[in-house]
Formats: C-alpha cells, structure tokens, sequence
C-alpha cells in the first residue's frame, strides 16, 4: 500500500499540539470560510485590527504565509487552503460535540434519590423534576418521605441525592438552595362546629383541639402556635400529612398548615379556612445537596435544571 505523497501519515508533533492556541484556528476558519478579514470581523462581531493580529499570529506559529493578500484581493495560499480543510473539518467536529454529549446523558440510566417531607407543593420543583426527566428519559427517580430533621442526615450518608428541606440546620459541608416558602393558615374540615367561621381573634382557637404533624411540624410554626395557646389540648396527631388531612375530614380538631398544601380541599369545599394566611408565619424551603456525595453529578444535573425565571418565593398564599 502506498501513502500519497502530498499527505504524508506522521506522528505528530506533541509540543506543536500542546503551545497551540486553539482559537486561532477558529479566527482562521471564519476568515477563510467567509473570503477576507474584513467579513470574518463582521461574521464574529469582532473589530478588523483584532482579526488582522490573529491572523499575523496563527501564520507565525505555523511558520507559513496562509493568505495572499494583494489587488487581485483576498486568496488562501496552498498552505492556507490546506489549513482551512483542516480547520472545517475541526469545525464539523465540534459542532457535533453537543449532540454528541445530549445523545450519552439520553443513554444514561441516572438514579436520583429525593428525600423530602410530605406534600411539599412547589411549581418550580415539580418543573424541576420534570425537566430532568426530559433531558435524562432513562432516569429513575426515587423519593423518600422523611421527617425533616432526618433529611439533612440522608443527604451526609448518601441514602439520598437531593433533600427537600424546610428550616435546615445550614451545615458547613452540604449545599443549600432556595426552592421556596410555605404561608400557614388555621383549616378545619366542613363537618367542624367552626366551619364557616372566621377567626381574627387568635385567643378564639386557644380552647380547640387541634390535629399536627407530629415532629414534622416546623420550630417556626411550633412556636407559635404554643405562643397562642394553641394545640394545648391535641385532638390527633400523624408524621402523614394524608393521615392529618383524614383526622380534619372527620372533623375532630383543626390544624395550622401550609396554605399551599390545603388550597384544594379548601376549593373542593372539603376544609374551611378559619383564618387568611398568616402574616409573618413562613418557613423557607431549601434543596439540599452534597458536594462530597458519590452520586452528586446527578444532584448536580438536578440543579442545572431549576426554573430561575422566579426571583420571589413561589409557593403562594391561597386566599
């Protein structure tokens, strides 16, 4: 087999590979494919003077005159027009580079494991959650419902990924971003005697039995409610905000909640809203991760895809 003469196969030169500046080739390229200096300026939004010294540059590295610059105007040199094959097919190739790196995380069989409190109502985290599953379709998702004070627990020992997190501890050696912030208001279910009613009095609610969630409840939302005198005398309690909403349906106590995770009931007719949202009453919602975890480019990726379009809080208060 015989090598064609003005293609010689050499190995190359590693330090001819390793000084080079990479983006001349790319300023190369453009001059070439776009026929002079000044249109290859215009093509990248660069000034003429800037495109004229990368030229000077990339011809004093290779140690050829590429372009042949005279009246007859703008020509490539037979270097030059080798050069300029070489670097469209550079181009090409990096031009596939994105598809190429979309097609392996389509292929990937990425796990994702969530730890969260119950009902968490969040539009960005649900957009969250789903963007991630376009962009990785083989993806398996798990979600595991703990107590918030145990999440920041599961992130340190790799049990999960991403934590979902009111009030967090803030530990130095985990990551923590804002999701959102939950209002609280006072619900009871229809079939309450106070159903109907509505309290700006808070010593009214002193005397009721109410229905929590058991150490799920935030300190912030704990305090307050014994600072009012509520909960004093407890009707029920479950660490399953489902298991809650049971007892209010059965109408045996009344309940301080989030506001966003009783707006549908409160719509359906099935609870009855005592009292406006709260003000001042808010426990911001944080997604926490690990840094150090094993699977963080999974919770890094999960990351990447939060809506940022929503500078405010955006669990909402239902009036």
């Amino acid at each position: 087999m015989t090598r064609s003469a003005s293609r010689p196969s050499v190995a190359p030169d590693r330090r001819f590979i390793r000084n080079l500046d990479w983006n001349l080739i790319k300023v190369f390229h453009e001059i070439a494919h776009n026929g002079g200096v000044t249109n290859a300026a215009s093509a990248i939004a660069r000034q003429q003077p800037a495109v004229s010294s990368a030229l000077k540059r990339f011809e004093d590295y290779v140690g050829r005159a590429l372009c042949q610059r005279g009246p007859g105007g703008f020509l490539l040199s037979d270097h030059g027009s080798r050069v300029a094959e070489i670097a469209g097919q550079i181009d090409r190739l990096v031009g596939l580079m994105e598809a190429e790196l979309e097609a392996v995380e389509k292929d990937l069989t990425l796990p994702l494991h969530l730890a969260t409190v119950g009902d968490v109502v969040s539009p960005r985290l649900d957009e969250t959650i789903g963007r991630f599953a376009r962009r990785f379709p083989k993806a398996e998702l798990f979600i595991h419902v703990l107590p918030y004070p145990e999440i920041e627990e599961a992130i340190h020992s790799g049990v999960a990924d991403v934590g979902i997190c009111p009030e967090p501890r803030m530990l130095a050696d985990l990551d923590y971003t804002f999701l959102c912030s939950e209002t609280h208001r006072v619900v009871c279910g229809r079939s309450h005697s106070l159903a109907g009613k509505h309290v700006t009095d808070w010593s009214r609610l002193a005397g009721e039995a109410f229905v929590v969630p058991g150490t799920d409840e935030a300190a912030i939302v704990r305090e307050f409610r014994q600072r009012n005198g509520w909960g004093r005398t407890t009707a029920g309690q479950s660490l399953d905000i489902g298991e809650v909403k049971r007892l209010l349906r059965a109408g045996i106590g009344i309940a301080l909640l989030p506001s966003e995770m009783v707006a549908r009931e409160i719509e359906d007719g099935e609870f009855h809203a005592l009292t406006d949202p709260i003000e001042g009453l808010s426990d911001d919602i944080f997604l926490v991760t690990n840094p150090a975890g094993q699977r963080h480019f999974a919770a890094e990726r999960f990351l990447s895809m939060l809506p940022e379009d929503s500078p405010e809080p955006d669990c909402r208060a239902v009036a």
